[in-house]
């Protein structure tokens, strides 16, 4: 897991953010109290914004951020689509996917 800067339009403007590099093109890291997934590309050896967040959800104070991330990461990567919705999905809020056939 790297940890870099990347980023991260906020407040329309790119501000830095500390994360960790996911793969080639996404950065999970804490933000606003949250633990947020993006997406970022990779110019002039800067990680920038180029989607939108996923927000994961709130982070407990007083956990370590990289416990949290790696424990996050480990989970998402042994979870399938189909388990995560009908087993850890928030049903308070509707989901609305586009689906390409």
């Amino acid at each position: 897991m790297k940890k870099v800067t990347a980023y991260i339009h906020i407040e329309n403007d790119l501000k830095p953010v500390e994360g960790y590099l996911l793969d080639s093109s996404n950065v999970i890291y804490i933000g606003e109290g949250s633990l947020k997934v993006v997406g970022v590309k990779l110019e002039d050896l800067i990680y920038k914004q180029n989607t939108g967040h996923i927000i994961l959800g709130e982070v407990p104070k007083g956990i370590s951020e990289e416990l949290l991330v790696q424990s996050v990461i480990n989970r998402l990567k042994n979870t399938t689509m189909y388990d995560y919705l009908l087993n850890s999905w928030d049903r308070a809020e509707d989901i609305d996917f586009d689906f390409i056939y």
